[in-house]
C-alpha cells in the first residue's frame, strides 16, 4: 500500500482537479492532498483512516504511516480527526483476494481507486 499511496499522491499533484470535490455546481480545489486508506477490521466492517499531507512524506514515511493507521484502525484506536478530511481513497480486495468489487466514494470526495487480483 505504501508504494500505491505515494503513486496516488503524485498523481493527484500533477491533476488537481481529481484532488477536488463537488458542491452543487462548484468544484472545490483542495490545497491538501489527504489519502485515505480503507481498512478491514476484525469484525468485518471497514474503516479509512487518512494520511494527512500524503505528497509530503516520502516512501518510509508512508510505510510507517500507513502500518500504524491500520493497526490502530484494527484496534479501535483512531481518533476522530485520523478519519476525516480525505481527498482520494484508496481500496484492495486485501486478504479477500477479490477480482472484482465496487468500491464507494466517499463523499465529498471525487474518486476511489480500488485494486484487485
Amino acid at each position: 500500500m505504501p508504494i500505491f499511496t505515494e503513486a496516488v499522491a503524485a498523481a493527484l499533484a500533477e491533476y488537481p482537479l481529481v484532488n477536488s470535490s463537488v458542491d452543487g455546481d462548484r468544484i472545490i480545489m483542495k490545497k491538501d492532498i489527504n489519502v485515505g486508506i480503507a481498512v478491514a477490521k476484525p469484525d468485518g466492517n471497514l474503516i479509512v483512516p487518512v494520511i494527512k499531507d500524503a505528497d509530503q512524506k516520502n516512501l518510509v514515511g508512508l510505510a510507517k504511516t500507513v502500518n500504524d493507521l491500520a493497526n490502530r484502525a484494527r484496534a479501535n484506536k483512531l481518533s476522530p480527526d485520523e478519519i476525516q478530511g480525505g481527498t482520494f481513497t484508496i481500496t484492495n480486495g486485501g486478504v479477500f483476494g477479490s477480482m472484482l468489487s465496487t468500491p464507494i466514494i466517499n463523499p465529498p470526495q471525487s474518486g476511489i481507486l480500488g485494486m484487485h487480483n
